[in-house]
């Protein structure tokens, strides 16, 4: 049975380059030269983890803005992204993106978590462990406790670049909130763990 495809633009990427053209000057700026982070076959939009972490006053003027105050981590393939930096001059080459970083992604997994299990950004993300009912194949505290070690791995790594990491079985968090959602951060391979982004994506620390 062949593998499902990844999607080569998320809901989330298509709303937010539904908005782009709208957007003043130097926001389109921040999005070109600060948010666009590359890995694998996709570019990946981020909120400017480094700029929140300035300060009170950061923490909220480099905050996500409203039009992506939507879930699903904004993804776009690379196919998908070269037409469109042929369309629109003002998007770098894909393969000029900077690439993730390993604490880039700790915090995406950090924004993209219901119920700000993880806790809100900027804070550093720490798991909510009374929150987690049960975990799929697993027990859960023993899986809380290998996702917060992931989580504080790919932290401390501050420098190195992640990549996508194939197979692996994945981890499903069931939480205790509205509607008892189901969220699944990791995936568990022959000898490591890695952070699962979106659906089909996981990274794992550059080799």
């Amino acid at each position: 049975m062949p593998k499902p495809r990844q999607p080569e633009l998320s809901e989330t990427a298509s709303m937010l380059l539904a908005v782009f053209d709208s957007l003043p000057p130097e926001e389109q700026s921040a999005v070109l030269t600060d948010l666009l982070r590359r890995v694998g076959e996709f570019c990946i939009w981020l909120p400017a983890y480094d700029l929140m972490l300035a300060g009170d006053w950061e923490s909220q003027e480099y905050a996500p803005p409203e039009y992506v105050d939507f879930p699903g981590v904004p993804m776009i393939h690379r196919s998908k992204y070269t037409r469109l930096a042929t369309d629109v001059r003002q998007f770098p080459a894909f393969d000029e993106l900077p690439p993730m970083l390993a604490p880039d992604a700790a915090r995406t997994v950090q924004w993209d978590a219901p119920l700000n299990v993880l806790g809100a950004l900027p804070a550093r993300p720490t798991l909510k462990r009374d929150t987690v009912l049960a975990v799929s194949d697993s027990d859960a505290v023993s899986a809380s406790i290998s996702l917060q070690e992931t989580l504080d791995r790919f932290m401390g790594a501050a420098g190195i670049s992640v990549e996508p990491a194939d197979g692996g079985q994945p981890v499903e968090f069931h939480l205790d909130g509205p509607h008892y959602p189901a969220w699944t951060p990791l995936r568990q391979h022959d000898g490591f763990t890695s952070l699962q982004l979106a659906d089909r994506l996981a990274v794992r620390l550059a080799r």
